[in-house]
């Protein structure tokens, strides 16, 4: 018998339905609504058109007409549209707008679009953007943003201007929240933060996008103009010092290495590769990968680095913080003292200091229209184990581009003064934490030790006493084994044991965080300030004296060298990583 069995008894198996046929995304699109599952949907205004001008500077774009839009035949004029409406002058929205989704049929019960849907209308969508030229798609929600330029998560993406093509139409994408999403985030106590980001959102690009600079879409070979030496010997060396002499007029040269390892305090520390160049002409070169040169030339390339470094003019970096540690380690402080920097990063940063897409792979996707980090399969914490050239490349890449971003981002940030501050402020910032990372702090390992002690017998004491708790007893009799460490125990004892309300959450489930065994009183609940208290002390001890007495986070030279950073705490203080030291 098999596994499902047919519920009227005695009847005949039903015949195996036919697998669905996978059709090719070309496919779909070549086909259209041909292919579309909403071809015969019976509905009020299928296909519907774009509404608004045919001469657009802003294109607003969402994902599928809904209910309202349906009857009334055009798209955004319920209570999601009405809200993206409004955020608009009269005047320039309907001399200046025009509005479309990314398919053009109501789905049913108004549920998100599917990729065969999304694919069979995308040709047509996008000729009409092509059709009518906008300089800014403003796109409402996750879907268009993905459908326009490849990239997900909207709440990271919100608010920055990124290029893209469309029909072969080369514009700015302007990422905004769905209305609806907004609509479901309002409060009773006055505006949402999510209304408000909506509203600045879609104020600002009506005030700024005639300000924006004409895009750029790159779609040539990345690696144009990269020259890979793979040091062979004396030749390649005076190869390297003939690119060298012909880039140290360059007004900028981008600036790229790669490492054995993340910090150069480490005991197999070495600067493999470095790539300096500009957009059109880069040189990317060994400097102490063990595969090229021999003891001596490696000598001489470090001489021609250095010598580079200290006599050209602006060097630019991707996170000017790692490469200057690096340098300043090896070729001494006079690296950061006697010669110019720049940080594509801190430019990204000063521009929109959001966390989470500050990466150069970012940038070139929001300035560019690539990733550039997709272009090669070179995992740069593994950078022996390919060949050479394939390293080379994807170090060189990275120089390129790096100075190219710096070129575009600069005059954003000359835009205003107050942006122009704040770059130079983390410019000359970066050495200054770079020195005190170099520093380092001193450990009494002994000390340590004897902390570490004293918690261990500080933690086994109050374990006792959870256990000897009669709430424990009796989870340990209905359950058997009760771990105090466990947050799952902890919860499952507080809410069938206890039960206490405070452990469970609005949405159903339960917790034992803080915020919950907190609330419990010490009478009613022994057990719940000794918990809280044993988590204090094991993490004290597993976060700041284990590593110690491990000796984890100690370098060879004895010292703990942390990593200080300015564009990572959303306050805009320091933090400090690899160990926290600030804690």
């Amino acid at each position: 018998m098999g596994f499902f069995f047919n519920a009227a008894r005695g009847a005949s198996p039903s015949k195996p339905r036919a697998a669905k046929k996978h059709i090719p995304v070309q496919t779909m699109r070549e086909m259209g609504c041909k292919a579309c599952p909403f071809d015969h949907a019976k509905l009020v205004t299928p296909k519907m058109r774009p509404s608004g001008t045919t001469r657009p500077s802003l294109y607003v774009l969402g994902e599928a007409p809904g209910e309202e839009e349906d009857t009334k035949g055009e798209p955004f004029v319920g209570k999601s549209g009405r809200l993206l409406r409004s955020c608009f002058d009269r005047d320039f929205l309907e001399d200046h707008v025009r509005i479309g989704n990314t398919i053009r049929c109501r789905p049913p019960e108004n549920r998100t679009p599917e990729t065969p849907e999304i694919e069979c209308c995308r040709d047509q969508v996008a000729q009409d953007i092509a059709d009518t030229q906008p300089l800014v798609v403003v796109g409402a929600g996750g879907i268009p943003l993905t459908w326009a330029t490849g990239l997900t998560n909207i709440t990271a993406w919100r608010g920055r201007t990124i290029v893209a093509k469309i029909g072969g139409h080369v514009c700015w994408y302007f990422p905004i929240l769905h209305p609806s999403y907004v609509l479901r985030k309002q409060s009773k106590y006055g505006k949402s933060e999510h209304e408000l980001v909506f509203e600045h959102d879609l104020h600002w690009i009506q005030k700024n996008y005639r300000r924006l600079p004409e895009p750029h879409f790159y779609e040539a070979s990345y690696d144009t103009g990269v020259t890979l030496i793979e040091g062979d010997g004396q030749r390649d060396l005076n190869k390297l010092e003939d690119i060298l002499n012909r880039l140290r007029d360059a007004p900028s040269v981008g600036v790229d290495i790669e490492t054995s390892c993340l910090r150069p305090y480490a005991a197999n520390a070495a600067i493999y590769m470095c790539s300096i160049g500009t957009f059109e002409d880069t040189v990317a070169f060994p400097v102490n990968d063990p595969r090229a040169w021999n003891s001596s030339l490696r000598r001489k390339v470090e001489g021609l680095l250095v010598e580079f470094i200290l006599e050209s003019r602006k060097k630019v970096a991707h996170h000017l913080g790692f490469e200057l540690e690096w340098f300043m380690y090896f070729y001494g402080n006079r690296i950061a003292n006697l010669t110019e920097w720049e940080d594509t990063m801190a430019q990204a940063h000063t521009i929109d200091e959001r966390i989470g897409v500050l990466g150069l792979g970012d940038l070139t996707s929001q300035y560019f229209g690539f990733d550039l980090k997709a272009q090669s399969d070179v995992d740069p914490k593994r950078l022996l184990e390919y060949p050479i050239r394939d390293g080379l490349r994807y170090n060189g890449m990275d120089a390129k581009w790096t100075q190219l971003l710096y070129d575009v981002q600069q005059p954003i940030v000359c835009t205003e003064p107050e942006l122009v501050n704040e770059y130079e402020r983390k410019i000359r910032l970066a050495p200054a934490l770079v020195l005190t990372q170099q520093k380092g702090i001193g450990v009494d390992k002994d000390y340590a030790r004897s902390l570490q002690e004293e918690m261990a017998v500080e933690i086994k004491g109050i374990e006792a006493q959870v256990m000897a708790c009669a709430e424990v007893k009796k989870y340990k009799q209905k359950y058997g084994e009760f771990l105090p460490s466990s947050p799952d125990h902890v919860a499952k004892m507080m809410d069938v044991i206890c039960d206490r309300k405070e452990v469970r959450k609005e949405g159903g489930g339960t917790t034992s965080d803080e915020g919950a065994l907190s609330k419990i009183p010490a009478k009613e609940v022994p057990s719940a300030p000794l918990i809280l208290e044993l988590r204090t002390i094991s993490k004290l001890q597993s976060t700041y004296i284990d590593p110690v007495v491990s000796g984890r986070i100690i370098y060879p030279d004895g010292l703990i060298h942390t990593k200080f950073g300015s564009m990572v705490a959303i306050t805009g203080r320091l933090n400090s990583e690899d160990p926290n030291v600030q804690n």
